[in-house]
């Protein structure tokens, strides 16, 4: 694994809890709602566990068998992501619901995030996945059709629970949701400044590498850093700009793999 996709994850991760910190303080979600979203991330843990002769524990992972067989590195460095992410979020989520229920505490919104985090990463490896397989051995792909697609559906599984536990806001007040909004600004300016120096990072293993700094992996990254820039203005539209930010990150950590 690069430096550079190591900086990216940091990065990635940062924006992802400045988005949901940025949404704003929510209320306790129904139990029901909360529950599904623990069985979508429980869901997703196992499936990744099975899939592949759970390789992913060894961080690989790959498509077909015997001649055809075709090892995906990236893929596996994201799924293996997910994998954490989702298992951490859904340990957490569910502490919080068997603990008590009433106000949100540490563990209910560290779980929230960490199981918005690997929906997006799992998401993102369905995508590394489909595209590496395709591009190295179609034969491979067409004998690990079964696998990504019930990938897809426990990613499925896990976004439709996350949607079901962000479905209801409710508007902060005083001090919270002036304690909210600062911590949302402080890692959305944490998240812009490792997307530039994954940017920097990125350019110094491509002069390293291939002579150069202009590869494709800097200039992806470099984007995304410009994106994170643009995220951190004072301006309107803030949440839709961090978001942005996001996606620009998920798909530089995709080229960093």
């Amino acid at each position: 694994m690069s430096f550079t996709a190591w900086a990216v994850v940091v990065a990635l991760a940062l924006a992802a809890a400045a988005v949901q910190a940025m949404a704003g303080e929510r209320s306790p979600p129904p139990r029901d709602a909360a529950w599904a979203a623990v069985f979508g991330g429980g869901f997703l843990v196992v499936v990744l566990l099975v899939l592949d002769g759970g390789r992913i524990l060894r961080w690989r992972y790959g498509l077909g068998a015997g001649a055809d067989r075709v090892e995906l590195p990236g893929a596996a460095l994201v799924l293996g992501l997910a994998l954490l992410a989702s298992l951490a979020g859904t340990l957490f989520m569910a502490a919080h619901l068997l603990a008590a229920s009433g106000p949100p505490s540490r563990a209910r919104l560290l779980g929230q995030r960490l199981l918005i985090l690997g929906a997006g990463l799992g998401a993102l490896g369905v995508g590394v996945a489909a595209s590496q397989g395709l591009s190295r051995n179609a034969r491979a792909l067409a004998a690990g059709a079964s696998d990504l697609a019930a990938l897809a559906l426990a990613v499925g599984l896990l976004v439709l629970g996350v949607t079901r536990l962000l479905a209801t806001p409710v508007a902060p007040s005083g001090a919270l949701a002036e304690g909210a909004s600062a911590r949302a600004v402080r890692m959305l300016r944490l998240a812009a400044a490792a997307a530039l120096l994954a940017a920097a990072v990125a350019g110094g293993e491509g002069w390293w590498r291939e002579g150069s700094y202009a590869t494709a992996t800097a200039a992806e990254v470099a984007s995304a850093a410009l994106l994170g820039l643009a995220a951190v203005q004072p301006t309107r539209l803030g949440v839709a700009r961090a978001a942005l930010f996001l996606l620009g990150l998920l798909s530089a950590l995709a080229r960093a793999v």
